[in-house]
């Protein structure tokens, strides 16, 4: 058994110097992580869009028209941008991408509300961005409900009704929202772990790639193992625990970054995030190793590869709902461990689920760690074989 460790630990030391060696190896594995995790904690920094900017035409320009587009830009979501003279002109603006919306208030305007024949305020919004078109949406709509009721109240008060009559007739029911896991309403919080995530996937996917398929691509095949005392498992358990190291260092500073930075909530229990990271890590590299061996091509490999690690992305859920997706496309979303990582951090940071929950996510992954065993005797083959040598 000591021979053995030692040929696993000396498989470590070699694979620590090619590291050091190689620049495209140090650029995949360490600097590309570093450097997408400040770009994602920098863009979500913010958190909230906020002060989306619209314009306006308001063909009444009467005191109560004013007031409208007042109470508009007082919003939180919306920022009256300009005011415009014509329809063309607003058009322009929203295919140029200048605005999200343009706000319309008719002619006899206030005329018409105070002869209780009602108005229309109409919002034409350019329908690309659907998070910013909702957003401005949503204030506009509170905007004019909350006119709506001022005014009602106030022609109601004229009327001889008390305060309450009044009120009860502006809004005879009345919604009352509570969000229960991010009443922050925070994009930051829910989609930063999500990027972050999804780039700790690619590079381990490609870094775990990098490390094996060089030793095709370059012929070292044989040194490699010769370093590990010419044990398969020894040379491939010590070389891929070399890459685990590595990335739980990676995804270290991707949680802090996603906690003390981002600073997104944590609800649940930090060990069962951290738990999951690393299955994370684990279940990836069995991708990665498994898809080597199975093309016996790096340039294949990390193009398979790639591309697997990018869809989980889309099936995960995170953009677009899974339970909102056809039943042909949505079976796809559990075989990507990310799914279920995905699940499981934003039950554990939001939602501050149990670990009964939260556990089930953690065995699912831990199923990928199976797919190495179909393909492990074919790496004997092409890591032993020198046909399988100087591939691209």
């Amino acid at each position: 058994m000591s021979r053995y460790f030692r040929a696993l630990r000396n498989a470590f030391i070699r694979e620590c110097g090619r590291f050091a060696t190689s620049c495209i190896y140090r650029l995949v594995g360490l600097w590309l992580p570093l450097v997408s995790f400040v770009f994602f904690a920098a863009f979500f920094s913010k958190g909230e869009m906020r002060n989306l900017p619209v314009a306006i035409i308001d063909e009444d320009s009467t005191p109560l028209s004013r007031r409208a587009v007042a109470m508009l830009d007082a919003t939180e979501e919306i920022a009256v941008l300009c005011e415009l003279q014509s329809r063309d002109e607003a058009e322009q603006m929203l295919r140029q991408g200048d605005i999200y919306a343009v706000i319309f208030l008719p002619r006899n305007f206030e005329n018409d509300i105070l002869a209780l024949r009602g108005s229309t305020v109409e919002l034409y919004n350019s329908g690309v961005n659907i998070s910013a078109n909702g957003l401005v949406s949503r204030g506009a709509t509170m905007a004019v409900r909350t006119l709506s009721a001022g005014t009602t109240i106030a022609i109601a008060e004229r009327s001889g009704a008390s305060i309450e009559a009044a009120m009860a007739l502006a809004q005879p029911i009345a919604l009352s929202q509570h969000a229960l896991f991010n009443p922050w309403l925070n994009y930051g919080y829910y989609l930063a772990g999500g990027f972050m995530s999804m780039m700790l996937v690619i590079f381990c996917v490609v870094a775990t790639i990098y490390a094996l398929g060089s030793e095709l691509r370059n012929a070292t095949a044989v040194e490699w193992f010769n370093s590990s005392g010419g044990s398969l498992s020894a040379a491939i358990v010590g070389k891929l625990s070399f890459v685990s190291l590595l990335m739980c260092c990676i995804a270290a500073v991707m949680l802090a970054t996603m906690f003390y930075i981002v600073g997104v909530p944590l609800q649940g229990s930090a060990w069962m995030v951290v738990a999951a990271t690393a299955v994370l890590i684990f279940s990836y590299e069995a991708v990665a190793f498994t898809t080597l061996v199975a093309t016996a091509n790096m340039r294949l490999a990390l193009s398979l590869g790639g591309g697997y690690s990018v869809l989980a992305f889309t099936f995960s859920g995170i953009t677009f709902p899974t339970m909102a997706m056809y039943d042909s496309v949505a079976w796809l979303s559990p075989l990507f461990p990310y799914t279920h990582y995905m699940r499981l951090v934003i039950d554990q940071t939001m939602r501050g689920a149990s670990a009964d929950i939260s556990l089930p996510q953690i065995a699912y992954m831990a199923l990928f760690w199976l797919l190495p065993i179909a393909v492990m005797g074919r790496s004997a083959t092409i890591f032993r074989n020198s046909k399988y040598t100087k591939r691209l």
